[in-house]
């Protein structure tokens, strides 16, 4: 159980840093907006 808190959590940061380096002027991957969509995704499903 703790195992896949820790991967959530790590998940949950990674996506943080995707959004924030992408909304703070980068724009390589596309529309920042895309990945907090995908982040809820993925914590809806969980």
């Amino acid at each position: 159980m703790q195992q896949k808190q820790i991967i959530s959590i790590t998940l949950l940061l990674l996506y943080a840093a995707l959004f924030f380096s992408g909304s703070s002027g980068s724009n390589e991957m596309g529309s920042p907006t895309s990945i907090p969509a995908e982040a809820r995704g993925l914590t809806a499903s969980s």
